[in-house]
Protein backbone atom coordinates (compact mmCIF):
# COMPACT_ATOMS: atom_id res chain seq x y z
CA UNK A 1 0.00 0.00 0.00
CA UNK A 2 1.46 3.15 -1.27
CA UNK A 3 -0.56 6.00 0.85
CA UNK A 4 -0.58 6.41 4.36
CA UNK A 5 -2.40 8.23 7.02
CA UNK A 6 -0.87 11.25 6.09
CA UNK A 7 -2.06 11.30 2.76
CA UNK A 8 -5.24 13.87 2.95
CA UNK A 9 -7.89 11.60 3.44
CA UNK A 10 -6.93 7.50 1.70
CA UNK A 11 -10.83 6.74 1.18
CA UNK A 12 -12.16 6.67 4.80
CA UNK A 13 -13.19 3.09 4.16
CA UNK A 14 -9.96 1.49 3.35
CA UNK A 15 -9.00 3.84 6.71
CA UNK A 16 -11.75 1.79 8.69
CA UNK A 17 -10.43 -1.01 7.56
CA UNK A 18 -6.89 -0.67 8.94
CA UNK A 19 -7.69 0.56 11.99
CA UNK A 20 -10.03 -2.50 12.07
CA UNK A 21 -7.53 -4.73 11.17
CA UNK A 22 -4.96 -2.96 14.04
CA UNK A 23 -7.38 -3.58 16.10
CA UNK A 24 -8.16 -7.53 15.58
CA UNK A 25 -4.02 -7.77 15.75
CA UNK A 26 -4.17 -6.42 19.21
CA UNK A 27 -7.27 -8.15 20.31
CA UNK A 28 -5.26 -11.73 18.64
CA UNK A 29 -2.34 -10.69 20.59
CA UNK A 30 -4.14 -10.66 24.17
CA UNK A 31 -5.98 -14.21 23.58
CA UNK A 32 -2.70 -15.60 22.84
CA UNK A 33 -1.49 -14.30 25.93
CA UNK A 34 -4.80 -15.26 27.83
CA UNK A 35 -3.81 -18.59 26.73
CA UNK A 36 -0.36 -18.86 27.44
CA UNK A 37 -1.03 -17.77 30.95
CA UNK A 38 -3.76 -20.53 31.31
CA UNK A 39 -1.70 -23.23 30.32
CA UNK A 40 1.50 -21.91 32.87
CA UNK A 41 -1.34 -21.41 35.55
Amino acid sequence: MSHRVSDPAPSSFEYIADKERERLKKKKACLRLLEIGEKMG
